[in-house]
């Protein structure tokens, strides 16, 4: 069901509830208003059963409130059109890192697929939907519809300050998405404004002190990433589930993390067979997630591994599966 059809429905639903609760008021005497009333009902009722199929685009409804906005009658035009280019920003970033092709730095190669429509203005302080305009049929949601909820969910976890939520947020998402989403949230603590998402699957609003909160959080949480050189050894591999356990020469401490999903799991078999506990250099790409500038986690993807007693390095290199 896509937002413009969840919207309608809502309209039908508040419309016939108010009709019933006018009807339970009018005299048994009063016929004919009694009749247009459950004509009326009727009408409404059959709006509202369930038909149609599920649409796999993405759509989200935006409804603003607050110092940007006079009533239903219209908003702030400078405000609109940064809000809405802030949140198309964070959708594209959110869909490039899905896709893992989000750099650092750099243009979004992925924005012209990531991009959203305005297809309609909704009153109930100021609103727009945002859809994806796409005339194929897709049996399954498109990428862009999951990008959306995401985004949705994403936000909605800073604006909740749940602990594990935003932990999670940050272990997925790169530095760009987490900046991306202070600045939506910072922009609507400095404007005075507060938003109600509607998407398929959440519908939240948010209201100015959990912004606040929201702003300070995301301000003061990042991501660090990095490629690291370290000699050690492999403890043990599982190759089904591509997890790895590694200790650091001259430390008592494990490493454990995920080996890159490039890797076969015939050359993880291998390495337990062959190398394990042998003196080997691991390359990690290594994402520390930080809160108020100290690492609360680290996660480690193992993307090469050297032997370090001479053998053949091309093959143990994970990089290269041509021994495989």
């Amino acid at each position: 069901m896509t937002v413009r059809t969840k919207l309608v429905r809502q309209r039908s639903e508040a419309a016939r509830a108010g009709a019933e609760e006018l009807l339970r008021r009018i005299p048994v005497t009063d016929i004919l208003a009694r009749l247009s009333l459950e004509s009326q009902v009727s009408d409404l009722g059959l709006e509202l059963e369930p038909g149609g199929v599920e649409d796999t685009h993405a759509s989200i409804a935006l409804f603003f409130g607050g110092k940007p906005v006079v009533g239903e009658i219209g908003i702030d035009s400078d405000f609109a059109g940064a809000a809405l280019t802030g949140f198309q920003d964070l959708v594209t970033k959110v869909y490039t890192d899905m896709r893992g092709e989000l750099g650092r730095r750099g243009p979004l190669a992925l924005r012209q697929e990531a991009s959203l429509a305005v297809t309609g203005i909704v009153r109930g302080s100021f609103g727009f939907i945002l859809e994806e305009v796409d005339p194929q049929v897709h049996l399954m949601d498109t990428s862009l519809k999951d990008a959306v909820e995401t985004t949705a969910r994403l936000l909605d976890s800073f604006y909740s300050a749940d602990e594990f939520s935003v932990q999670q947020s940050l272990e997925r998402f790169e530095q760009r998405v987490v900046s991306s989403v202070s600045s939506f949230f910072s922009l609507l603590a400095t404007n005075e404004a507060v938003v109600r998402l509607q998407s398929d699957t959440i519908e939240r609003e948010f209201k100015s002190a959990g912004i606040l909160i929201a702003d300070q959080l995301a301000r003061t949480s990042a991501v660090e990433e990095s490629e690291e050189s370290v000699d050690g050894e492999l403890l043990a591999v599982l190759p089904e589930g591509h997890i790895f356990e590694f200790r650091e020469t001259g430390s008592d401490e494990a490493y454990r993390g995920k080996v890159a999903s490039t890797v076969p799991a015939a050359v993880l078999v291998r390495l337990n067979a062959q190398v394990t506990n042998l003196p080997v250099r691991a390359v990690f790409a290594t994402k520390r997630v930080l809160r108020n500038g100290q690492v609360a986690r680290t996660i480690r993807t193992m993307l090469h591994l050297y032997d370090l007693n001479g053998l053949d390095q091309l093959e143990w290199q994970l990089g290269d599966h041509s021994a495989s």
